[in-house]
């Protein structure tokens, strides 16, 4: 690969030929000079202004005084690959814009790639010896340096040069956007990936610290989505990826857009996708919610549901031999009532963080998918006549700690452990010295509640309402979040304010959706605040409080 030179090229992200067809694949970015911009901004928002001036260390340290100078900042990069023969050694292009050939020889030379001409073409260049890990060729002509990796110099003749222009979609305004036409790649290219996919899902079965089997499962659920990527490669039309950020917005976000083939298996499927709600997404419209996040299982087809309840399973036979027996059969009661809603592909979780009560404390709520309330209630019983011996020193005590029955929400009873018997005094100067977890066991679903106020909370889970919020959405309210804990407050605030500012409005800062019913659409968001702010959390609880220096 072009190490140093390709690297930065696509993470920031011949001469008249045309195609006949466009290629399998091809990828654009902004104009270099925007890119700088953007990932400077980004930089900053992530790790504040000691970020941005890390970055811009990045530049003089790699490419020096001289910076980029050679590359014509004004436009952009382009790449693109045939996809012809095996994936392996497929050949690739890549496009670089720039202004004076020296400057852009001294350029590479900067960057330890010094170029040498060759004896009878004094445009087309190689860069390394026959005996360096990489050979690679380009050729200068009309203000672009074209590449060839895994490639001939031949390849660069200049009927076979493509002229950018080809290439470039002029409305296209991401970071780096990337279209792949499985049709136009070739079979042997197609096979040939398949059987890599297969080769890399296998990754995990072998890793000696994995428990159990659990490594097993994992491969499984990779091996689950092979049946989708031959899917893909059969019936999309094409698959786009593109990676943005609108102007003045605080997220980066990554979408994948599949456009099938009219009248395939995949286009029907598509068509038939019904839009689900996440049963506890109503948590967001909670008043007092510092923080909530939402999760719901993709359902995309029953292998792979299959094999993410396998791996729910193996969990527990993994850990299981270094537990005693009495928590081992609770954990397992547990996970196993996971399993039933796992299969079906109706696994939903919601949780929230509550600003202080009346007694100045927080609270945390959850809720999640749950196929044995009466199993658990067993479980919670089992454990109050013979404690574990992971308890410790509270073992004693947990029995008179647990008080079922202590509530009711409708015809749920809610049962609570007074939790004053596992909590340091440092920990109970932040949940409160009558803190208490509080649990209720529905017909479907199971609610659970820590805190000062953990009865009450438990109480508002089971009439919370279905909302859409997407497979996976994490929301914040900085000012709430900030006010959260009431020990060692200040410094919480303190952070909060630095990384993701001081809005009393719950706002999304992580999300993943999935949408269409015609083209197929997967968009993840992340604000890069939400990056700071757990470093800045991270330092908090390592014991050091002061603004985390990005790098």
């Amino acid at each position: 690969m072009l190490r140093p030179l390709l690297a930065f090229a696509l993470a920031l992200t011949c001469a008249g030929s045309t195609f006949a067809e466009p290629p399998a694949f091809v990828v654009q970015s902004k104009p270099v000079s925007a890119l700088i911009a953007e990932w400077k901004s980004l930089a900053k928002l992530a790790g504040g202004d000691a970020a941005a001036a890390d970055f811009e260390d990045w530049l003089d340290a790699t490419f020096g005084e001289d910076g980029l100078k050679g590359l014509d900042l004004t436009k952009p990069v382009v790449a693109y690959a045939p996809l012809k023969g095996k994936a392996d050694g497929a050949k690739v292009f890549v496009i670089l814009p720039i202004r004076k050939e020296q400057d852009f020889l001294d350029l590479l030379e900067r960057l330890d790639r010094e170029a040498t001409p060759m004896p009878k073409d004094q445009t087309l260049y190689r860069v390394g010896e026959d005996d360096d890990l990489e050979v690679y060729y380009f050729r200068i002509h009309k203000g672009h340096a074209h590449f060839v990796l895994n490639g001939a110099a031949k390849d660069l003749d200049v009927s076979n040069l493509v002229d950018p222009i080809h290439l470039i979609d002029a409305g296209e305004t991401a970071l780096l956007s990337a279209i792949f036409r499985p049709g136009t790649a070739d079979a042997t290219f197609r096979k040939s990936a398949l059987e890599q996919l297969e080769t890399a899902a296998s990754f995990f079965a072998g890793f000696p610290f994995l428990p159990g089997d659990f490594g097993l499962k994992l491969t499984e659920l990779a091996q689950s989505s092979i049946p989708l990527a031959k899917a893909a490669l059969e019936d999309a039309k094409t698959i786009t990826l593109k990676l943005d950020r609108e102007p003045g917005a605080k997220d980066v976000s990554v979408e994948i857009a599949v456009v099938p083939k009219p009248g395939t298996p995949m286009a029907k499927a598509i068509a038939a996708r019904q839009p689900t709600a996440n049963r506890f997404g109503g948590l967001v419209d909670w008043p007092d919610a510092a923080a909530v996040l939402l999760v719901q299982q993709p359902s995309w087809n029953a292998d792979a549901r299959k094999a993410f309840a396998g791996a729910l399973q193996s969990m527990v036979k993994g850990i299981g031999p270094g537990l005693s027996q009495e928590f081992e059969s609770s954990l397992t009661t547990l996970i196993d009532g996971l399993l039933a809603p796992a299969k079906a592909g109706t696994l939903e979780f919601g949780a929230a963080l509550t600003a202080p009560d009346k007694s100045g404390f927080g609270g945390v709520a959850f809720a999640i998918s749950h196929d044995d309330p009466a199993g658990l209630l067993k479980a919670l019983q089992e454990l109050m006549k013979k404690p574990p011996e992971e308890f410790g020193e509270s073992r004693d005590a947990f029995g008179k700690a647990v008080k079922l029955n202590a509530a009711k929400v409708g015809e749920l009873a809610i049962h609570t452990v007074d939790m004053k018997i596992f909590l340091s005094e440092t920990a109970q100067a932040i949940y409160g010295e009558k803190c208490l977890l509080a649990v209720a066991f529905d017909k479907r679903e199971l609610y659970v509640a820590f805190g000062t106020g953990a009865v009450e909370l438990v109480k508002r889970l089971p009439v919370v309402k279905p909302r859409d919020v997407g497979a996976v959405d994490l929301r914040v309210n900085p000012k709430k979040l900030a006010d959260w804990p009431k020990a060692g407050r200040e410094e919480l605030r303190e952070a909060v304010e630095r990384s993701l500012g001081q809005s009393d409005k719950l706002e999304s800062v992580g999300q993943l959706s999935i949408t269409g019913t015609g083209d197929l659409k997967i968009r993840a968001k992340l604000a890069p605040a939400t990056i700071r702010f757990f470093r800045e959390l991270d330092a908090i609880l390592g014991g050091n409080s002061a603004p985390v220096p990005a790098r």
